[in-house]
């Protein structure tokens, strides 16, 4: 079997990984929120990833947390397929899921604001939107309980609602969208046993549509500050819903493939 060929600039190559040692530390830098890059709204494109990578790096990952301004951290200006992050340090490479890992991001953050007042924005103008019979009473009667996540609804007649408040952190999204999931989920609620499992499901559904999506651009400052946000996660390695978020390839793994 003939491999293809692959035309490899070795100039380039070499400058590229003098350039990559003389990396010490890629500082954090904040989202470009002129543009609401941090929270993008675009469709919903969960579970399109593959399942877990198997290998012996995975166990050994949870273990080698790479911690805030660890040095030789680099994380590549562009993501493969525009869904994939590839990283690097000391260790060897990293693979990161974007919409994984900004969604384990999203639901610690959503989690640890619940966890005391949440901060709401009130909307200078309140949105309306009409609602089936059903969705509307299961709202009317529940209103204390979306707003212990953010949303002040009032309900009005001939099955209408009115979102006065959101959550700061979902500003200009779509938020007629969001409730009505929300809505959805709580008429399956009956395998649930407690209002916290309820919560928590509520929870994921808030990250899964607000986080960045597979296909997405990030800048590269967008990227470095998802790798340094997911770090600081409690637990880095798994998105709200399971999927693994990152995977590592060690030096002495490549060395053997070569």
């Amino acid at each position: 079997t003939t491999l293809p060929t692959v035309e490899i600039k070795y100039d380039q190559f070499i400058k590229d990984q003098n350039e990559l040692a003389s990396v010490k530390e890629v500082s954090a830098i904040p989202w470009d929120t002129a543009s609401n890059r941090e929270l993008p709204q675009t469709d919903n494109q969960e579970n399109t990833q593959g399942a877990a990578v198997s290998s012996d790096s995975d166990a050994k990952l949870e273990t080698e947390t790479v911690p805030e301004g660890q040095p030789g951290l680099y994380v590549y200006a562009q993501a493969y397929l525009n869904t994939y992050i590839i990283a690097s340090d000391a260790k060897g490479l990293l693979f990161i899921d974007q919409h994984a890992a900004h969604e384990r991001i999203l639901y610690e953050r959503y989690l640890n604001q619940t966890k005391e007042e949440v901060a709401t924005q009130r909307l200078l103008i309140p949105l309306t939107f009409n609602l089936r019979f059903a969705q509307y009473k299961l709202i009317t009667e529940r209103l204390t309980f979306f707003s212990e996540i953010g949303f002040e609804l009032e309900a009005f007649g001939d099955k209408t609602i009115a979102v006065r408040s959101v959550p700061i952190t979902l500003l200009n999204f779509d938020y007629e969208q969001i409730i009505l999931d929300l809505i959805e989920q709580y008429t399956n609620f009956k395998s649930f046993k407690n209002p916290a499992e309820i919560k928590e499901s509520f929870l994921i559904t808030m990250a899964c549509r607000t986080a960045v999506k597979a296909g997405d651009h990030l800048k590269q400052e967008e990227l470095t500050r998802l790798v340094k946000d997911l770090f600081k996660c409690d637990n880095p390695y798994t998105c709200p819903h399971g999927r693994p978020t990152v995977f590592r390839i060690r030096v002495d793994e490549l060395t053997k493939k070569f």
